[in-house]
């Protein structure tokens, strides 16, 4: 089982998350097959 965590600073905010929101769709959506990609690929 794979699961993201994103990086939370001591402030609480979440610069890659906040990245990936930011994204325009297109682009968010092909983020999103790469960590998914990785999800299937990665070792246990």
């Amino acid at each position: 089982m794979f699961h993201l965590e994103f990086y939370e600073a001591e402030n609480g905010k979440k610069p890659v998350e906040e990245f990936m929101i930011g994204m325009e769709s297109k682009m968010r959506t092909k983020a999103i097959h790469e960590l998914m990609i990785l999800r299937e690929t990665a070792i246990s």
